[in-house]
């Protein structure tokens, strides 16, 4: 195992937060963390550990002295709330589904373990994160969401400019947000006139674009800065030139007007997505771009490539519909078909009965409807063309909702 330069910065940093025992920093740390898909903090046989896990793990240790456990010897958490019970133990069973998975096998490699432990870090985050309520306010958890959005916006930005070679190549992006040293990422960052900002692909940057794109329209709260904001946004799903992005958007703006019943929201999602068309159509893209990433996906050496995946992964399911042929023993280029290869109906199962419990309960209440749409787009952006179960944005999103219905009821 080897530290990068990127992981000693890491390491301090988030030292001093924790140190400095500041609720509103720890959050705006795990929130950044999460989105930092493209760098490493350290390398284990070859292959980059990101923040994520870190941050996730120091997060839920931070929370743990900090909260009743430690300061009054005892754990207080009142569950009255029928979703709440059945995502807890949906998510628990889940996780020993996988964690069986992959301890039955015949043959197990460190970085099966280390799956695993990824996945069980998030999970103890996720229960971990309504303890901060307690300490951080509601309007300053938006306003550190908030701000995560813009960075990561602004740097998609800069690196569009360097990839289209508007700029040239800066030492800092390379060392900070990118790990050129991992050879198998799916750019090179020397002409790739695309959006991806801290990712490692568009594909993986359309979630976090189209969740944080709803995630302010839908806030009650609207000035100036969110305005420019949301449009900085839009142009950025526009130049990820990814169909998972254009069909996340389209399919996560008909579930936010159906959960949200705001009409007023056409007269602002009409407009936009009207000057977004015409953009494309006055710069004389708009019809390469229909054809690269939807009409003419299949016919692509990657469309064709993809389809290779989803049919091992399908045959892997028609092998064993129940059980699956075990985490991550396969991998479809589709959501579905990777995980019902993968854990098969039975954790499929306990996946859904984990995540949608919680999605409908945040999307029924006024104030929880943002962080909702936020996971709104990550399980469709998923769905459309991210197979995995431990992707940092979806986990991300899971702990926005469960922060938000804590604030919205108070119950723990």
């Amino acid at each position: 195992m080897s530290i990068t330069i990127f992981g000693i910065f890491f390491f301090i940093v988030t030292f001093v937060i924790f140190l400095n025992n500041n609720a509103k920093m720890m959050f705006g740390l795990l929130v950044f963390s999460m989105c930092a898909q493209s760098v490493s903090v350290v390398r284990l046989e070859e292959k980059g550990v990101g923040p994520q896990v870190f941050a996730s793990i120091l997060f839920s240790v931070w929370i743990l002295l900090n909260s009743r456990v430690l300061l009054e010897g005892k754990l207080v958490i009142k569950h009255k709330e029928k979703y709440w019970r059945v995502a807890t133990l949906s998510v628990w069973l889940f996780f020993g589904y996988i964690a069986y998975s992959v301890y039955q096998r015949e043959w197990v490699e460190i970085t099966d373990f280390f799956y695993v432990f990824q996945l069980l870090a998030y999970i103890i985050c996720f229960f971990s994160i309504p303890y901060i309520t307690r300490r951080l306010e509601e309007d300053e958890a938006d306003a550190v969401i908030e701000g995560v959005i813009l960075i990561i916006a602004v740097i998609g930005v800069v690196q569009f400019l360097t990839t289209t070679n508007v700029l040239s190549k800066n030492v800092l992006l390379e060392t900070f947000v990118y790990d050129t040293s991992l050879s198998d990422l799916a750019y090179n960052i020397d002409f790739y006139p695309r959006v991806f900002s801290t990712f490692m692909e568009p594909s993986y940057c359309a979630p976090f674009l189209v969740g944080g794109f709803y995630y302010l329209i839908s806030r009650e709260r609207w000035n100036r800065k969110s305005l420019a904001l949301v449009v900085l946004l839009a142009a950025e799903i526009v130049l990820t030139m990814s169909s998972t992005a254009y069909g996340a958007t389209i399919l996560t703006g008909a579930v936010y007007l159906l959960a949200s019943r705001n009409k007023k929201a056409l007269k602002f999602l009409i407009p936009l997505a009207a000057v977004m068309m015409l953009f494309l159509s006055i710069m004389g893209t708009m019809q390469n771009i229909l054809n690269d990433v939807i009409f003419n996906k299949l016919n692509t050496s990657s469309g064709i490539t993809r389809n290779g995946w989803d049919m091992q992964a399908w045959d892997a399911f028609l092998e064993n519909p129940l059980f699956g042929a075990g985490y991550r023993m396969v991998r479809g280029s589709q959501f579905y078909t990777s995980v019902l290869g993968q854990i098969g109906m039975v954790g499929t199962a306990l996946y859904a009965l984990s995540v949608l419990p919680l999605l409908l309960a945040g999307l029924r209440r006024k104030e929880s409807v943002p962080a909702s749409m936020f996971l709104t787009g990550s399980i469709v952006a998923q769905a459309i063309a991210i197979p995995d179960l431990d992707f940092c944005v979806f986990w991300l999103s899971m702990y926005l909702v469960r922060m938000a219905t804590a604030y919205s009821r108070q119950h723990i």
